[in-house]
């Protein structure tokens, strides 16, 4: 048997007691329990809570509700009968919810008084105030309940401890040959404790000041444990992106004054104390290897250099009791990923963490997650969304896996943890779905019946049917189901607004919901999700408990709430920051005299009360002719052309058409060259004697070809036009670049979103070529 907590209750897998039956019957396996051991001994079997209970236990009083086969029950019954067996099982009843999908039920307990589709999907906000437009959330509290006594981020963890201590925590793993080893609750908050015991023994606490502390690369169980050490003794942390550049790095360091610092390997902590002029005094390395030995002797007379394993160390050899902050004490400042400019210090407090977690809860009604829920972490925890998400895991005692080498190594990673939730970006989704369909067969039918297929589970998902199964589901989706893990119950989109066609794949694709997320760093990640059910794509979803929203009129750009239905979304809440640190300006021009705060977004209402994100204010550009473009929504459409790997569009006042930038994926367009796709648009421009041959060109060459841009430019826009995009949003001109957009380059934020302002510098010569051209004839 597992080893057991020291209590009454007891939680084993049930194929645990089947090995004991094994042992007490002299290792034979005979009979019926030879062919149960076959169905009870898979990852993820259901969990069965036992009480001691002294002798035997009669069949006659047995209760055992097993769902899996109608065998594995009857053996499992048989092996409980055993002398050795003084386990009584209390209950395990996993029964046909309303409308909840199979896969679902495996994993979860589904309450069965709740239906699985929000009962709120009709009414997703009211309004209060009509002459303001003020909506309110119309979701309960109710669901929030049982975690009332959680009022700081390390409440959260300790909520998580005392229901799940004995069960996995954080999993990690050196390379990708190796296997996950997994730190148990109990483990991780023994570190919790060294590590807040040491950041007291070597650097002290300054009562009435902020005590920073640095966490600076990947995601891994360090990162978690020191967040945790920080919030348990009242330090505040300072998350930073493992991409940061050297402008926002030394931005960072001067405005903190940071001491202390935890850096993932010699790489982060040789750029911080070889590029910067800085205050930090302590500096703790995770992978601790021969290189940090020659830069700790390289210090030594200014700074003291520990391994993560030795300044635990001394935590463990000399604890100090937890010094707990209180709920409006400041846990950390968050600097956002620098998509508009230099990045800000959010200042966010513990309460705040708490409420945006506590709308979390209330909106998807305590579903999708539990004890029994894995999450794969990717997304740079330095990032809102990933840390809301890691806090809302601890909260429920569940599992977090950690990539080996971050999304890179994301599929092989899948493959291991199957992970239930899955979180992603619109990017990192978008180009999942592009790989998906570049496998595809290029055959028109095949490409017919797949759209068919995801329309026709869409319609089913929308009418309350997951669990339905057909020829065509089997032939395009259950391959890529088992390359995703085949344990996803829902997929998780955040950071952008997600294209309905991607969103409309992965819930059919993954027989599961797609759950949409909105909110920012100034909002603690979270300011409107989907319900349970929520089919409607290009939607952010009901807002969540605790917030007022309302749409404020752009004068600059022609918008007047009331009669428009849409306008700048503005947000009253407890999650809203207090400001930005040491940036009055900022936090000024952040706030309406009033107290509303703006996100800078666009935003509409829908007619069930849900919110819509349009773009951002600073997105949008005004054609000459006096229409506004909303780029990301337009990007949003080009991305789902398999010729493109990266996409801008841009335009401004004096002109009546938009351009575009693209990144092509070389591979596909060298595919479709080769063909015969590319004759109908040459033909009309270029005599056949000479057409050149592409496949000895080069990608800069390419690139400059005139028939190859009126090419790529005609495939996005024969997109544009099946997704109804209206004629003045449509780009006129192309230009294709071989340099690719990245976080190195500076193209792309951490959070791998598109930073605009730093494409339009630098393509801003290409830009007022483009026009000088003209239309492109395609």
């Amino acid at each position: 048997m597992i080893e057991r907590p020291p209590s009454a209750l007891v939680v084993v897998r049930p194929w645990s007691l089947m090995r004991q039956l094994e042992k007490f019957r002299g290792g034979k396996r005979t009979g019926p329990y030879r062919r149960s051991r076959k169905v009870l001994d898979k990852p993820g079997a259901p969990i069965l809570y036992l009480k001691r209970h002294k002798g035997c236990v009669p069949p006659s009083h047995l209760q055992l509700f097993f769902g899996t086969s109608y065998k594995g029950t009857r053996c499992l019954g048989r092996a409980l009968t055993q002398p050795f067996a003084r386990y009584l099982v209390l209950g395990m009843k996993v029964e046909s919810g309303a409308g909840y999908p199979r896969l679902y039920r495996k994993i979860h307990q589904p309450n069965q008084d709740e239906p699985y589709a929000s009962r709120h999907l009709g009414k997703q906000s009211s309004v209060t105030d009509s002459a303001e437009g003020i909506h309110v959330p119309t979701i309960p509290d109710r669901h929030w309940d049982k975690y009332s006594d959680v009022k700081t981020v390390h409440g959260v963890f300790e909520h998580g401890l005392r229901i799940s201590r004995y069960l996995p925590c954080l999993g990690s793993r050196q390379t990708i040959d190796r296997t996950y080893s997994w730190l148990i609750y109990h483990e991780v908050e023994s570190k919790i404790r060294d590590f807040g015991s040491a950041l007291l023994n070597v650097t002290g606490f300054r009562s009435g000041a902020l005590n920073f502390v640095g966490i600076y690369g990947r995601n891994s169980p360090e990162w978690i444990i020191a967040m945790q050490g920080c919030a348990a003794y009242s330090y505040v942390c300072v998350p930073l992106y493992d991409t940061l550049g050297t402008e926002a790095m030394k931005h960072v360091l001067q405005q903190t004054k940071l001491e202390v610092i935890v850096c993932h390997s010699i790489k982060e902590a040789t750029y911080v104390l070889k590029n910067f002029v800085s205050a930090i005094r302590v500096v703790i390395v995770v992978q601790y290897d021969e290189e940090c030995e020659k830069l700790k002797q390289k210090v030594a007379d200014h700074v003291k250099l520990f391994s993560f394993k030795d300044f635990t160390g001394l935590g463990h050899a000399q604890p100090r009791e937890k010094q707990p902050p209180n709920p409006e004490d400041l846990c950390e400042i968050c600097y956002t990923s620098g998509s508009t400019g230099t990045p800000k210090g959010v200042m966010i407090a513990h309460e705040q963490f708490v409420d945006s977690l506590k709308g979390l809860v209330n909106t998807v009604e305590d579903k999708f997650l539990c004890q029994m829920t894995s999450h794969l972490s990717y997304l740079p925890l330095a990032h809102i969304l990933e840390q809301m998400v890691t806090l809302a895991m601890l909260l429920h005692g569940s599992r977090i896996a950690y990539a080996t080498t971050g999304p890179t190594s994301l599929l092989a990673d899948i493959a291991v943890t199957k992970p239930t939730l899955f979180v992603g970006v619109p990017r990192v989704l978008s180009r999942i779905r592009s790989e998906y369909y570049k496998k595809l067969p290029k055959n028109a039918w095949m490409q017919k019946m797949l759209e068919r297929c995801i329309v026709k589970k869409n319609v089913e998902q929308a009418q309350g049917k997951y669990n339905h199964r057909s020829v065509a589901d089997s032939i395009f989706f259950k391959k890529f189901r088992k390359v995703m893990g085949g344990r996803i119950c829902a997929v998780v989109s955040g950071g952008a607004p997600l294209s309905v066609e991607v969103s409309q794949f992965f819930r059919a694709a993954l027989n599961a919901p797609v759950l949409e997320g909105y909110g920012a760093t100034e909002t603690v990640g979270l300011l409107s999700f989907s319900l349970p059910g929520e089919t409607t794509g290009g939607i952010a979803g009901a807002i969540t408990s605790g917030t007022e929203v309302k749409l404020a009129d752009v004068p600059e750009m022609g918008l007047v709430a009331k009669r428009d239905n849409a306008g700048e979304i503005c947000v009253r809440s407890l999650r809203c920051t207090r400001g930005y640190y040491l940036n009055e300006a900022e936090t000024k021009n952040l706030y309406y005299d009033d107290g509303w705060m703006r996100m800078g977004d666009i935003g509409q209402w829908t007619s069930s009360g849900a919110l819509k994100v349009v773009d951002r204010c600073k997105n949008m550009f005004k054609l000459s002719q006096g229409e506004y473009v909303a780029a990301e929504k337009v990007e949003g459409v080009y991305q789902n052309c398999n010729l493109v790997s990266f996409v801008v569009v841009d335009g401004n006042s004096n002109n009546c058409y938009a351009v575009t930038l693209v990144a092509p994926d070389f591979g596909e367009l060298r595919k479709q060259l080769a063909g015969s796709s590319l004759k109908k648009i040459i033909g009309k421009h270029s005599p056949a004697s000479q057409r050149p041959t592409y496949a000895e060109m080069s990608n800069e060459q390419l690139c400059e070809d005139l028939d190859v841009r009126r090419y790529v430019l005609s495939v996005m826009n024969a997109i544009a036009k099946e997704n109804d995009l209206r004629g003045f949003e449509m780009a006129k001109s192309i230009h294709l670049t071989p340099e690719t957009f990245s976080v190195e380059n500076g193209l792309l934020t951490p959070t791998l979103k598109l930073a605009r302002y730093k494409v339009r510098a630098h393509f801003k010569e290409t830009i007022q070529r483009l026009y000088v051209e003209g239309e492109l004839q395609v």
